[in-house]
């Protein structure tokens, strides 16, 4: 009788524990919108009182980082149904946000589109990874009127950490990368993308830059060609310092006011770039912005560009081109407090077709002639499951000037080796090449990262041309040109 009662009592003991377990997973995975007016905010961002939104029990739900929400919005006093449906994201990564915050790709409702949905664990103290509680936020775009109202909602910690949890769920049930997390929340982060009325920026452009080396040690540097950027020159060493600030292992935030560099490199809308390769090696960056209200998120990469002579030897020199990659992050700027926050490591901006091109002296008298080229690099990501790079050889008739090099590499046959293979050309001096070739010689030597690009902090690539020149004495035009693309927009 003892064990039918003991039995008893432990079976009733597990259902209640059962039910209560049942009941806070459940709890966890949900939270309402329960009478939160909405503000009203301009594609700035600048509150503004204009029509007037309430949310009126609009239920979040979700399983498995997918999300469901139903419930009212009311808008002026006319009330809809509201369904909103998506995925959730986490941020990862070493950044200041690492496991505190959640992002939604939602898709459009009839009437409106959600271009926002965040969960943020933090708290007005700032003292964000010790807070009780967390905030949702929703931002909604009126598709008629093109009002943003953002809707901020706090809920349990509890709720965020399964909300997050499940989030990591998602993407390993689907099999996405960290790289491609982070790919993805940088493009949720910027509020324009999914707006019909947010700022539209391209999320690729065109760089290229050129300039002269002698072996006197002379360099002149000729103004680059690009479009649609601004350039805002920086005080390189200043911004190497803020970047190596920014990867101590005890901080991901620093504070512009204990930099020499200009707010406008974080602050604002738009491409933005700078490079000082006079000096050798030179420094430059390249970096997207977009204004986010209050703050400002910014993709950049930081490079050094080296250009060096070798010893002649011989009648035998050579010219290696190098480019690399010292810094890539995606930051976020506070406007007031001036605060740079490390949201993500090691993702600047990418850089696609990178094309490097040498071009010696050319026209009647000039004996100098390329031998051999070679493209090297390191730390490159790979586009292809068998990657090849592309070599273009400027084979031009002695005598003839070469007056733009990508033209003059138009007209000739490309190659494609594995990278690291270098391409020997026949005929070792001016006069073999001109007798096998019958009168051309070859001027002009390039490689292109055909199935690579180049992102990686520390990733390079150079490009060695081995030149035979008459009485040691070398002119020659460097030359890159290459694509970047931001997750930004």
């Amino acid at each position: 009788m003892k064990r039918l009662f003991s039995l008893t009592i432990f079976v009733m003991v597990l259902s209640l524990f059962s039910i209560q377990t049942i009941y806070a997973d459940q709890s966890t995975n949900m939270f309402d919108f329960e009478k939160i007016e909405g503000e009203t905010v301009r594609d700035s961002n600048e509150l503004q009182k204009e029509s007037s939104f309430l949310l009126d029990g609009l239920n979040i739900q979700q399983k498995e980082g997918i999300i469901n929400g139903s419930g009212t919005i009311i808008q002026n006093g006319t009330k809809s149904e509201l369904s909103i449906k998506g995925e959730l994201y986490p941020v990862l990564g070493k950044g200041y946000y690492e496991g505190n915050l959640v992002l939604g790709d939602m898709d459009p409702t009839e009437n409106y589109n959600v271009i926002q949905f965040k969960i943020e664990h933090k708290s007005e103290d700032s003292v964000s990874k010790n807070a009780e509680s967390a905030n949702a936020t929703i931002v909604l775009e009126d598709k008629v009127t093109g009002e943003w109202i953002r809707f901020n909602q706090e809920i349990g910690k509890q709720t965020f950490e399964k909300f997050y949890q499940d989030s990591t769920l998602l993407i390993e049930n689907k099999e996405v990368k960290e790289l491609e997390v982070a790919e993805k929340v940088t493009n949720l982060l910027n509020i324009h993308n999914k707006a019909e009325h947010g700022e539209k920026i391209g999320n690729n452009i065109k760089v290229e830059d050129s300039g002269i080396d002698d072996t006197n040690g002379n360099r002149t540097v000729d103004e680059p060609i690009s479009t649609q950027m601004d350039d805002i020159s920086v005080n390189f060493r200043e911004l190497d310092r803020m970047f190596q600030d920014l990867k101590d292992p005890y901080t991901d935030s620093v504070n512009l006011s204990d930099y020499n560099l200009p707010e406008s490199l974080f602050k604002g809308s738009g491409w933005k770039k700078s490079a000082n390769l006079n000096v050798n090696p030179g420094w430059g960056y390249y970096a997207a912005g977009s204004d986010q209200g209050s703050f400002t998120l910014t993709q950049i990469t930081a490079f050094q560009f080296e250009g060096r002579f070798g010893e002649w030897v011989s009648g035998t020199n050579d010219y290696t081109n190098i480019w690399k990659i010292k810094h890539g992050m995606v930051l976020e700027y506070d406007h007031y407090t001036k605060d740079i926050k490390a949201f993500f490591y090691n993702l600047g901006i990418n850089q696609r077709n990178f094309h490097l091109a040498q071009n010696l002296a050319d026209g009647a008298g000039e004996v100098s002639v390329y031998t051999r080229q070679d493209l090297q690099g390191q730390g490159l990501t790979e586009r292809s499951g068998s990657p090849l790079i592309k070599y273009v050889a400027g084979l031009i008739p002695y005598g003839d000037n070469v007056n733009n090099v990508w033209d003059t590499l138009s007209k000739m046959s490309p190659k494609n080796k594995d990278l690291g293979t270098a391409e020997e050309f026949v005929g070792k001096d001016f006069e073999s090449q001109k007798e096998v070739h019958h009168g051309k010689v070859y001027r002009v030597v390039s490689g292109s990262l055909r199935d690579y690009d180049i992102r990686n902090e520390e990733a390079y690539v150079n490009l060695k041309g081995d030149i035979h020149s008459g009485d040691g004495s070398i002119s020659l035009t460097w030359t890159y040109r290459t694509d970047l693309g931001t997750n930004l927009y």
